[in-house]
């Protein structure tokens, strides 16, 4: 329960907290991984934590070559995060939790588009679509601004599903049942 307190608390700071919010969210999944047992949501807080310690460790600390590996770590986790979200999503049933993980993906898929100005490769019709697609996403305040928005919007609906999902001893039962069923087979 803890842990999706921190989840939930995370991503509301999302549009916020900016570096505190990975702090919040990296650490929930941790705790939330270790609370569910579910090793890669513990394992994704972790890759989180690290990053924003290889960060803050080259920003405050005499290790100024950290700075590479943490943001690095950050962009990996935020990836993972959305894995995690979603796969959260079908651990707790959640089809808001769903719609925040597609939120996300969206708003990363755009951050990224945005944050480039050049196109170094083509992934499938990314490159393509991104191109038709220009127009519309600058008449909505252009790429940067939409992945914002849509952070914000998948965030508090993260928000939402974490704190808004009842704790269920039944279904921890349910999925250790399976979970036995599966490895005798």
């Amino acid at each position: 329960m803890f842990g999706r307190a921190l989840l939930g608390i995370g991503y509301l700071a999302v549009p916020f907290a900016g570096p505190g919010a990975s702090v919040l969210t990296a650490a929930g999944w941790l705790v939330t991984g270790s609370e569910e047992k579910q090793q890669y949501w513990a394992l994704v807080g972790l890759i989180g934590l690290v990053g924003v310690a290889g960060v803050l460790a080259s920003h405050y600390g005499s290790l100024p070559n950290l700075d590479g590996v943490g943001g690095v770590l950050l962009l990996v986790y935020e990836a993972l995060a959305i894995v995690a979200l979603w796969n959260a999503a079908t651990y707790y049933n959640s089809l808001v939790l769903k719609a925040a993980a597609i939120l996300y993906a969206s708003g990363l898929l755009l951050a990224f588009s945005g944050a480039s100005t050049t196109t170094v490769a083509s992934w499938g019709s990314l490159e393509w679509a991104g191109e038709a697609a220009r127009a519309a996403i600058e008449a909505l305040g252009g790429p940067l601004n939409l992945s914002r928005g849509l952070a914000a919007a998948g965030g508090i609906l993260a928000a939402i599903g974490f704190l808004a999902t009842p704790n269920n001893p039944q279904h921890r039962e349910e999925t250790e049942v399976l979970e036995a069923l599966a490895k005798t087979m």
